[in-house]
């Protein structure tokens, strides 16, 4: 299924990242003089080898991206509550250049943070989720993220808009739409 995605993806032409092909990634997307790099890891990677982030990090600021989005898969699956290694590798990322920070994979909305000047949201939920058909979360959120700069293309901060969201059309049974 994800190779079929991503060859769809590149059949027409869209960007896409994630962690298929390594256990970090990233992407640059540029668009009007912005470059706004994205970058993906695994918080149980993170913790035994941190070096790779550090490196797909570095890579991001040396290719002078004006503004660093940070995906991270990690957390209890269906724990509403965050544990210490998102909190621990949200608070890294923040420090080593990301300014704003997406999580995912506890198939559970769960909290935010604000973490010296980044924001963090610790999971999304699941927007459509085809492993389970009885639902055991029965929301999710879409987070729209407005990034701003100044005329010199400096990066000035974000707005982040959370639209809550049904991973199905019906209550009870994963329907899937």
């Amino acid at each position: 299924g994800a190779d079929s995605t991503i060859q769809a993806l590149e059949t027409h032409g869209i960007a896409w990242f994630g962690t298929n092909e390594g256990l970090n990634s990233v992407h640059i997307y540029e668009k009007d003089g912005i470059r706004i790099g994205f970058i993906g890891g695994y918080a149980s990677h993170w913790i035994i080898n941190r070096e790779d982030l550090t490196a797909s990090m570095e890579e991001l600021n040396r290719a002078g991206c004006n503004a660093i989005v940070a995906v991270m898969h990690g957390g209890a699956e269906y724990s509403v509550m965050r544990d210490k290694y998102q909190q621990r590798m949200a608070s890294w990322l923040a420090r080593n250049g990301a300014d704003v920070i997406i999580g995912h994979h506890p198939h559970v909305v769960q909290g935010m943070d604000i973490i010296e000047d980044v924001s963090v949201i610790y999971s999304l939920g699941n927007f459509s989720f085809g492993g389970n058909r009885e639902l055991r979360a029965q929301y999710a959120l879409v987070a729209r993220v407005e990034l701003r700069f100044d005329e010199h293309l400096v990066y000035q901060g974000h707005q982040i808009n959370l639209i809550p969201v049904s991973p199905s059309g019906t209550p009870d049974i994963n329907n899937y739409q």
